[in-house]
């Protein structure tokens, strides 16, 4: 059961992850004026960025389905969707309205859904 939830969070954080890309290329962007700096970033980026994510989000995967590992890959992944929500909430602001706030629904859910993976590490009895 757990290990369906956490796939399940894993799932719903893939929205704050392409956020948090969007916003460095963004960023990076508007800092920059000069269109091949800018090609070329993007493309290092991209070459770079997309397959370290798509490597981290496979190793979570892995090490989420594993039983005893389950606990502690579930608070680093908590960790690092806070640190990606507080990112994206410091590129694009808070939201303003509902419309706005929707996209944060997903996210939210995944840090429950990680916070209650996580749960044993802090209720364990030690003897």
């Amino acid at each position: 059961m757990k290990g369906l939830l956490y796939v399940a969070a894993l799932l719903l954080s893939l929205p704050n992850l392409i956020a948090g890309t969007a916003s460095l290329l963004l960023k990076h962007t508007f800092a920059t004026r000069n269109p091949l700096q800018i090609m070329t970033d993007f493309l290092f980026q991209v070459v770079w960025g997309l397959p370290l994510a798509a490597l981290l989000f496979f190793v979570l995967l892995v090490l989420g389905i594993v039983e005893r590992t389950r606990p502690y890959t579930a608070l680093f992944a908590f960790v690092l969707n806070v640190t990606a929500l507080a990112f994206v909430i410091s590129v694009f602001g808070l939201p303003h309205d509902f419309d706005q706030a929707v996209f944060f629904i997903p996210v939210l859910q995944a840090l429950i859904g990680f916070a209650w993976v996580a749960l044993p590490i802090f209720t364990q009895r030690r003897s």
